[in-house]
């Protein structure tokens, strides 16, 4: 018997797939910024085909559109529960500043 040496093969239910794709276009994004981000550079980093990539997103902007609305999405309901919390008027400036600002810091602006 011989033994396979690198990276066993992990097959993620569509969802992951697709949230560890944005994941990595997020990364890139941060660190190399938006022109990084090309469909069979994504493919390469998450260890999948382009034609994988290209069968959750038609393209790239596409792919795009879904990583700001996922991530529109998340600073909103962060948002609301913020505003939830939040005691008075006062407080809820205070929360709502912070929280944008914690996003700006994290993922940029």
């Amino acid at each position: 018997m011989t033994e396979h040496s690198g990276k066993r093969r992990t097959r993620l239910s569509p969802e992951a797939r697709r949230e560890q794709i944005l994941d990595e276009a997020a990364r890139l994004i941060l660190e190399e910024g938006l022109t990084a981000v090309s469909m069979e550079r994504l493919a390469r980093a998450v260890g999948i085909s382009k034609g994988l990539v290209y069968n959750y997103f038609a393209d790239r902007d596409g792919l795009l559109a879904a990583l700001l609305h996922r991530e529109q999405t998340e600073l909103r309901d962060r948002g609301m529960l913020s505003a939830l919390q939040a005691r008075s008027y006062a407080e809820l400036i205070r929360q709502t500043t912070r929280l944008y600002l914690q996003q700006t810091r994290d993922r940029a602006p």
